[in-house]
């Protein structure tokens, strides 16, 4: 939920000159300066602003005894990603209006079916998005309105605009957006590399390959071979939030490049909190931006009274998901540092209560939406969580990278009120759980028993064969999925080697479970049949124990 503030003006002190200059806007119609105009106070008036668009007042909006409505030309915003089609200012010689107004934009031809128009809207005279960098323009909040278009789709109505000043009448392309924000949120990114071989009493089992939303390697820290290191790297265009079972023994983030800053601790414990994580879990939870790894270090007495596999989970929760894809657009413009503390910023200025569920598009959507709106609308709380936690040699760049942000921002601010999906993005969430989850098997750990996996109530009771040191348990999870529990019973393990194979078919191999562990595969299935699911162990090449299960169909 976005916190709302009345509207401010930043004062310009804190407003460091350079807006990065952004080439390309479209010719645009700029009014002609007009004589002024009569706003009656008794009846309602719709009045000019050039040939294409205009104004209706209501009656009373210009006061008691009415006024006067002056237009002239703006300099056209520069807002990448936007076709400009006009701009100005208008301002009322009785002050602001005192009741909401409506704009019209007329075209010469039905505007074409991929295409949305808006008003933008600024509370000042737009220089923050129109002025020479030198010239140091203070930043007010600013709008993105969507206009509703007629049936005809000749004519862009916006309504409720209760403020004059710098308006733009801009319009953008469906498909372009369409193909940038699955751009974003579809990046793939190489996978960690470990220096050294894990440690021997550390065993791992993960989602593999190259289109996992974890990439993840284990092995040892180079300078002490007893310490176990896993090493994440977030595969997604979005965010994603990890969570260590444990506080590990020493944790390196990339997050602002190879030489993280001083200020990016007291930040990150901020935005973890304005994403619902427990506060005793903020020591060992990372916020991970595309492409960007934690690497986590781990002494084996770490493990100590921790129910065994330990795992490591990934959650991408809407705002984290909206941060990621905001944070890769803002940095392939602005650089790594800058837009880490405005991105960070902007996350615990703007989200005030982070709802702790698992992103979907239209959630993630409505979440970048909120985001790019919160900085248009209300910089002055982004420049808030600035100024108490960031260096003045970091504040100067960080008040700059701002200043640039808002205008790259811009088209993202209504992109929760489209009714469109993009294929891309619907795919970055098509993974399991078990995609997000690192399972961690330690041998000799002192251990509360292993956390039992609970069906749900719609589901069958699992069928379960227990027989000597190896243990199979499956049970549905959806009509097409699986969820298999191998389980490692006595003192010794079952073998160096484990498969899941259905009706025949090998679906799953990895390490077998460490003694009194268990490790949790999913396997795609028909649910419609039962099925025949074996659990084989193998060791030295050879086969050392085999246990079969029948699983009935789904829902029987």
């Amino acid at each position: 939920m976005m916190h709302r503030r009345p509207a401010w003006v930043v004062a310009s002190a804190l407003v460091i000159a350079a807006v990065l200059a952004l080439s390309g806007c479209a010719q645009v119609d700029e009014p002609t300066n007009r004589p002024i105009t009569a706003v009656p106070s008794g009846a309602a008036v719709t009045l000019p602003v050039d040939d294409r668009w205009s104004v209706s007042f209501p009656a009373g909006a210009a006061g008691p005894t009415g006024g006067e409505l002056m237009t002239s030309p703006a300099p056209p915003p520069q807002v990448p990603g936007l076709e400009v089609l006009a701009s100005a200012r208008l301002t009322l010689s009785t002050g602001q209006p005192t009741a909401p107004l409506t704009f019209t934009y007329r075209f010469d031809a039905p505007l074409p079916a991929n295409q949305v128009v808006y008003l933008l809207d600024d509370d000042g005279d737009g220089d923050a998005f129109t002025a020479d960098p030198a010239a140091g323009p203070t930043m007010t909040p600013t709008r993105l309105r969507l206009a509703e278009l007629s049936p005809d789709r000749m004519t862009a109505i916006v309504t409720g605009v209760d403020h004059l000043s710098w308006k733009s009448w801009v319009s953008d392309r469906l498909d372009d957006l369409t193909a940038e924000i699955g751009r974003l949120a579809g990046l793939r990114f190489d996978p960690p590399e470990c220096q050294a071989p894990r440690p021997r009493w550390l065993t791992a089992n993960f989602v593999e390959g190259p289109n996992a939303p974890m990439l993840v390697c284990v092995g040892a820290d180079p300078a002490d071979a007893d310490i176990g290191v896993v090493k994440i790297t977030n595969n997604r265009g979005t965010g994603l939030v990890v969570t260590s079972p444990v506080r590990p023994s020493w944790a390196y983030e990339t997050i602002t490049g190879t030489a993280a800053e001083s200020w990016a601790p007291d930040l990150l414990t901020v935005v973890l909190g304005r994403l619902a994580i427990d506060a005793d879990a903020r020591d060992r939870t990372y916020l991970l931006a595309p492409g960007q790894s934690v690497h986590i270090g781990f002494a084996q007495d770490r493990f100590d009274g921790q129910p065994i596999p330990a795992r490591i989970v990934g959650t991408v929760s809407p705002d984290a998901a909206a941060w990621g894809i905001l944070m890769r657009l803002l940095e392939r413009e602005l650089g790594t540092s800058s837009t880490a503390a405005v991105m960070l910023a902007l996350l615990a200025g703007c989200v005030q209560a982070a709802v702790p569920e698992d992103a979907d598009v239209a959630s993630t959507l409505r979440a970048v939406a909120g985001l790019a709106t919160c900085a248009l609308e209300h910089p002055e709380l982004v420049i808030d969580v600035l100024s108490r936690t960031v260096s003045a040699t970091a504040m100067d760049r960080a008040i700059n990278g701002l200043l640039s942000a808002r205008k790259l921002l811009t088209r993202y601010a209504a992109i929760g009120e489209l009714t469109f999906l993009t294929v891309d993005l619907a795919t970055t969430f098509a993974f399991s759980r078990d995609a997000l989850t690192v399972n961690l098997f330690i041998a000799n750990a002192r251990q509360r028993a292993p956390r039992p996996l609970t069906p749900q109530a719609s589901e069958p009771e699992p069928a379960v064969e227990t027989s000597g040191s190896l243990s199979i348990a499956a049970d549905w999870v959806s009509p097409t999925t699986l969820r298999v529990n191998l389980t490692t019973e006595g003192p010794g393990s079952p073998g160096e080697r484990c498969a899941v194979v259905l009706d025949g078919t090998e679906r799953w191999s990895g390490p077998c479970p460490m003694p009194g562990g268990s490790i949790p595969p999913t396997v795609s299935a028909d649910g419609s049949q039962g099925h025949s699911l074996q659990a084989t162990a193998t060791g030295n090449g050879s086969s050392i124990s085999s246990r079969t299960v029948t699983v009935p169909a789904f829902g029987t």
